[in-house]
């Protein structure tokens, strides 16, 4: 099936879950109904009964006047929803995190920004007993506007729980939270700032409390062959809480700009 706007349309993630009745969900981003991109949420049924999950039962879009891009989202414990990615809507002025819950008909249950002055983002999300571990890059603490990785835990209503950041002197970035087992959880991503080379993969170990699991500051492990790769993972003596309040954002102002229905 083709979804057509006005504007740029991006989905670049599917939610691969079904509800009981079986719709699907798809989420990503709009530029049709605003000038800015928007967060974009499609869910499709079989409204026509020919057996196919094509048919678009509801479509809505989330943001206001400026940039807001969706990265990530989940099925929620609950059976619903969780988006975050970016605002610049809303929140300190410049991107922020931007997290929102919502029903599976697209109802809002609330929405939280977490950001200062600087550019931040999510890029990854993921549920552990009811609380939320959002994962990104922050400038706004860095204090040389490089990115740091930064880690939020957040209560099921989306108050702070506990922030980390995982920094050095050079660009470091997140691209997946995911959970191990019990009480463990591992950041993936790289780092310029430690390791043999340019960027080197970077993974973090941590517990629901955020404190680093032990482990050597440094492994190297060499595989043998004509393109020799040396692999460095570095852990705790870059391992730094965030000592400056970040604002939370609870505008009611985020806009339900447009709601489209099927016919």
């Amino acid at each position: 099936m083709i979804l057509r706007g006005s504007g740029n349309l991006y989905c670049p993630f599917i939610l691969p879950f079904e509800i009981a009745s079986g719709d699907i969900f798809i989420t990503g981003n709009t530029e049709s109904f605003q000038k800015h991109k928007n967060f974009w949420v499609i869910r499709l049924g079989d409204n026509d009964g020919d057996g196919f999950k094509n048919d678009v039962v509801w479509q809505k879009h989330y943001g206001g006047d400026a940039w807001d891009a969706a990265y990530t989202v989940i099925n929620t414990n609950d059976n619903n929803l969780l988006l975050s990615g970016i605002t610049n809507s809303y929140g300190s002025g410049s991107f922020d995190i931007w997290v929102l819950k919502m029903d599976l008909d697209g109802n809002l249950i609330w929405q939280k920004v977490y950001g200062a002055a600087g550019d931040d983002r999510a890029n990854s999300a993921m549920e552990i007993d009811g609380e939320f571990y959002i994962a990104g890059q922050a400038k706004s603490f860095s204090g040389d506007n490089t990115e740091d990785i930064w880690a939020l835990k957040l209560a099921g209503d989306g108050s702070l729980i506990w922030q980390k950041r995982f920094f050095g002197t050079g660009l470091d970035r997140v691209a997946e939270i995911v959970f191990i087992s019990a009480d463990r959880i591992m950041l993936a991503g790289y780092t310029e700032s430690f390791g043999v080379g340019l960027r080197d993969a970077w993974l973090i170990g941590f517990d629901g409390s955020g404190t680093c699991l032990p482990v050597s500051e440094e492994t190297s492990v060499t595989e043998t062959n004509t393109n020799a790769m040396e692999f460095v993972t570095w852990a705790s003596t870059v391992t730094s809480a965030i000592t400056t309040s970040v604002p939370v954002f609870t505008s009611t102002d985020v806009t339900f700009i447009a709601e489209r229905q099927a016919p």
